[in-house]
């Protein structure tokens, strides 16, 4: 068994926020900054002050038998780029990619 951790970075562009929602997002930026980023299981959301972009960096620890078959169930695509739509309101399409650093077995 093979486990690969890869780290997640998905970017994308505000838009379309409430008055009420940025105001929110304004009075939370401090726990939102960039230097508080990491690559966690949880995942860390960053954001601009100016609220125009944010970042999401995530890792995602994938077990098969082989790492091959891990970046297959990862969705690794070649280059690890791939064009997804935001899950959220209030944000355009975004870009994600994928970064296998290592296998462990």
């Amino acid at each position: 068994m093979t486990t690969r951790t890869y780290r997640v970075i998905a970017t994308g562009q505000f838009s379309g926020l409430s008055p009420e929602l940025k105001q929110r997002l304004r009075d939370e930026q401090a726990e939102h900054d960039m230097f508080e980023s990491a690559f966690t299981a949880e995942g860390t959301f960053t954001y601009t002050p100016s609220l125009t972009r944010f970042t999401l960096r995530y890792l995602l620890e994938v077990s098969e038998t082989s790492a091959a078959e891990a970046d297959v169930a990862a969705g690794v695509e070649p280059r690890c780029w791939r064009r997804r739509s935001w899950p959220s309101a209030g944000s355009r399409t975004s870009r994600s990619r994928c970064r296998p650093p290592a296998s462990r077995t």
